[in-house]
């Protein structure tokens, strides 16, 4: 399915922006589909980043008029927030997948080995309190 958005730069500049969406997504990110999963979390920052800086200078521009607010409109702003959240939730992701990929590791691989280290941690702790360490 192939999805065409349509966004207002200025006005009269529109740019069109089109996304392939794959059937396949809602499944694990395994070894075949790893490298489709990491392009999907870049192009998701790139975009949302792309939002933020274009949604951005209409909102200030409304805050520094002499009307303020009256008369804007409001979708604008959650449009904004929205942008920030997505943005920051994808680019961590896709660095932290970044980050298990140079490590030579799998998602449940990394999980497992986290989990390992919190139950030593753990346990480290209640047999040698940090008094103890000299």
């Amino acid at each position: 399915m192939t999805i065409t958005v349509l966004v207002c730069l200025l006005s009269g500049l529109y740019l069109s922006l089109t996304f392939t969406i794959f059937t396949g997504i809602g499944g694990c990110v395994g070894a075949r589909n790893y490298k489709f999963f990491i392009n999907f979390c870049f192009a998701t920052s790139i975009f949302t980043a792309f939002l933020f800086a274009t949604v951005l200078p209409f909102i200030v521009k409304a805050l520094k008029s002499s009307t303020g607010l009256v008369g804007f409109d409001p979708r604008l702003i959650v449009l904004l927030v929205l942008a920030g959240i997505f943005f920051l939730f994808t680019t961590l992701l896709c660095v932290n997948h970044v980050n298990i990929i140079t490590h030579g590791q799998t998602t449940v691989e990394s999980m497992n080995i986290r989990g390992m280290k919190d139950r030593d941690d753990y346990t480290l702790s209640r047999g040698y309190g940090w008094w103890e360490v000299r």
